[in-house]
């Protein structure tokens, strides 16, 4: 293997002869299925609003019960126990 050329078997050459790795063609296919997840959510009637949590908020999601107080700085956890809130109100 020469220096700096890298596993040329991790490359592929594309029609225009330009090399793209394995890596750039997940990445692609990757960002295709978050448009694709986002597109479905957006014809659903789904929106996506940014907001301030305090740490009075997340005491109250775990005195709720939704939140297990193990989760409360994982960010996941945080989104599903307010969806779980939001489904709840609108019952």
């Amino acid at each position: 293997m020469l220096k700096g050329i890298g596993n040329v078997s991790d490359k592929k050459t594309t029609n225009d002869n330009e090399v793209v790795s394995h890596s750039d063609r997940s990445r692609h296919r990757a960002g295709a299925g978050r448009t694709a997840r986002w597109r479905d959510r957006r014809q659903r009637g789904f929106k996506v609003y940014q907001i301030e949590v305090c740490d009075a908020d997340i005491d109250q999601l775990i005195r709720r019960g939704l939140l297990d107080r193990l989760q409360r700085h994982d960010g996941t956890a945080v989104e599903r126990a307010i969806g779980i809130w939001l489904d709840q109100l609108g019952r």
